[in-house]
């Protein structure tokens, strides 16, 4: 973004046209290779070799996301513009842009939380640009709703401004009415449509961009009975993690009890609460269970993944985020139950593949999807919206794709 800012401001093609660049490029910048393989031994040396190998294998949005550059999610930048430069680094009371992750915002509000000036540098925001917000589903979402509500609150200080060349409407409360908000995602979520609600009131309205889902079951290469079994949920969307677990435990589990002597049963969970959920009750049921979540050390997540292909542990625990944030290949699958459908649904697809990729279980395999009517939007992107209209609405209860 800097860069591109660099290119398109006029008269800032001098050397000295952006000031801090050094700085800039020292902590944001991906650095190289060169440099970061001097002083290793030829054992991490091989180690370094067969990750970047790993790592050629990985799907492109892997690739952009993680290999790009400079991947800290902890960070913040003031730009000011002016006629012949931009300044980086700036403070962000005199800064035109800000550009940062929502956990640099967050620690921000943290460090001077009920003091003066806690969130007044956010206060005369006019465009919010919340760009890959489905990333952001990835990290910690309080983060992002913290940030919009300290966004154009009233300021506890002037801060030397001259209060006649305030606009009036921001002196009444309402800069929020005023405020443009482009929220930029490559699928659509509950949390985001809170957001969209609560916090984009601008009084000219708003607009939303609506795709057709038209689903992935036909990129799933092996040929495997796919069965979904829709469950009730009591009440409102509060109830649904309570219902989701009840019905695991009283027609989920007891199959794969049942199966004591079946190997290479994959259970995929969206939600790490849910996950930490189930873990407690593998548990309590002596269940010979691997975990794999996304705050395991990877020598433990390898651990896992070895243990579980050669049999030694028969059921495997994984997150969404874990599979996102490593993408790594399952090895030894023959059964698959979604306790619940992944926000991205490139992984159901990932999931499902890796049974024809180890060869095993062909015919035999199975895939049980667990889903009530709040998964909506997560079974529309892996059926179709065609199709998950008919079984979120339609009597029967169970759906069977090959």
């Amino acid at each position: 973004l800097v860069k591109r800012l660099a290119v398109l401001a006029p008269g800032v093609q001098r050397k000295d046209g952006v000031s801090n660049l050094e700085r800039f490029q020292k902590e944001f910048g991906a650095g190289s290779d060169e440099e970061e393989e001097e002083g290793v031994s030829r054992k991490e040396q091989k180690a370094m070799d067969k990750e970047k190998k790993a790592r050629a294998a990985k799907s492109a949005d892997f690739k952009a996301l993680f290999e790009a550059g400079n991947t800290d999610d902890h960070f913040r930048l003031g730009l000011k513009l002016t006629r012949a430069s931009i300044r980086l680094f700036t403070d962000f009371f005199s800064s035109d842009i800000i550009v940062a992750s929502p956990l640099g915002i967050v620690t921000r509000l943290e460090a001077n939380k009920g003091g003066p000036e806690e969130a007044d540098f956010l206060s005369s925001i006019e465009l919010v640009i919340a760009d890959h917000v489905d990333v952001m589903m990835m990290q910690n979402w309080a983060h992002v709703v913290r940030v919009f509500e300290a966004i154009n609150t009233m300021p506890k200080d002037a801060h030397d401004q001259d209060m006649m060349r305030v606009r009036e409407w921001y002196l009444d409360g309402n800069a929020k009415h005023y405020r443009q908000n482009i929220l930029l995602s490559s699928f659509p979520c509950s949390e985001l449509n809170a957001v969209f609600h609560r916090h984009c009131c601008s009084h000219v309205g708003k607009v939303r961009l609506h795709l057709e889902m038209r689903g992935v079951l036909g990129k799933v290469l092996p040929k495997v009975r796919q069965t979904f079994e829709r469950f009730e949920v009591k009440g409102g969307a509060a109830n649904a993690d309570d219902a989701r677990f009840d019905y695991f435990v009283k027609t989920m589990w007891p199959r794969i009890h049942a199966s004591a002597t079946s190997q290479g049963i994959l259970i995929f969970v969206r939600s790490y609460f849910d996950f930490v959920r189930l873990r407690n009750f593998l548990k309590k049921e002596d269940a010979n269970v691997a975990l794999n979540h996304e705050y395991l050390d990877p020598r433990d997540v390898n651990r896992a993944r070895s243990y579980f292909y050669n049999g030694d542990q028969r059921i495997m625990l994984v997150t969404e985020r874990a599979h996102f944030f490593r993408r790594q290949r399952i090895r030894g699958i023959r059964d698959v139950f979604f306790y619940s459908l992944p926000d991205r649904e490139a992984f159901y697809v990932d999931v499902m593949n890796m049974l024809e990729e180890e060869g095993v279980g062909r015919g035999t395999s199975t895939c049980s999807v667990m889903f009530h009517r709040f998964d909506r939007l997560q079974l529309q992107r892996v059926v179709g919206a065609q199709r998950s209209n008919k079984m979120i609405k339609d009597q029967e209860t169970t759906f069977m794709f090959c």
